[in-house]
């Protein structure tokens, strides 16, 4: 009688989730599909979340300034300015200053709107769907790929430069060339180096991470003061 009762709540278990999510035939048709991609979800107004808050506003402004200033200014630049642009790149950041403008207004819009944790990703399944919301999540996620891959090669080929003379790139463009079209000259282990510490960097915690971003924030700041400070002078 044991193995009977214990099958009839097996059964019973079942039905209720037949009947709660309605598994029959007719519920993969194209509508309820497009449904499901387009569901969107409630905000929640709560203060309460799974992360201890470490980080105050100094953090904060910190990080979103590494955020707008980063590696790419002394990579991209360089080759727009000589190749390219000359004296006129200044017109392009003032394009690319007033886009950011709009884009950081855009978003204390939505976290004014939307209180607690937020992301693109959220506020994109807030207001669109999950559909929308998850190519924007890929989105992202191919976004911080490529500039870490940029951000990266870009420093093993300064640090090689100013510790090593050079002696890095010179090896490995020996021993691990690529002759492919649309990759780079050789595989950059001393870049995937260089990856590997930062993450092993942001496994020591949040806080830490922010630290580190704060004094890259003053290299990079004083670096820019005397690119301009000599650019005047010369």
């Amino acid at each position: 009688s044991s193995g009977i009762n214990a099958e009839y709540v097996e059964f019973q278990t079942f039905q209720h989730y037949y009947n709660e999510y309605n598994l029959s035939s007719h519920t993969w048709t194209m509508a309820s599909v497009l449904q499901r991609l387009t569901q969107r979800r409630v905000p929640e107004h709560t203060s309460e979340a799974g992360l201890r808050r470490c980080l105050g506003v100094f953090d904060l402004v910190n990080n979103g300034f590494s955020v707008m200033v980063g590696a790419g200014i002394f990579v991209i630049t360089p080759v727009l300015t000589a190749d390219t642009t000359g004296p006129a790149v200044i017109v392009s950041y003032f394009i690319a200053g007033i886009a950011s403008l709009i884009s950081a207004l855009t978003y204390s819009e939505l976290a004014g709107k939307f209180q607690g944790v937020g992301s693109a990703y959220l506020y994109v399944y807030y207001v669109l769907g999950e559909l929308a919301a998850s190519v924007i999540g890929i989105s992202m996620m191919i976004e911080a790929m490529i500039g870490m891959a940029s951000v990266m090669k870009s420093l093993s080929i300064y640090t090689d430069q100013l510790l090593f003379n050079g002696t890095i790139i010179h090896w490995q463009t020996e021993n691990l060339s690529l002759n492919v079209n649309f990759m780079a000259g050789y595989i950059d282990l001393f870049g995937l180096f260089l990856l590997f510490l930062a993450g092993v960097l942001n496994l020591l915690g949040v806080k830490q991470t922010i630290v580190f971003n704060a004094f890259c924030n003053m290299v990079v700041l004083l670096s820019l003061v005397l690119i301009i400070i000599m650019g005047f002078i010369l």
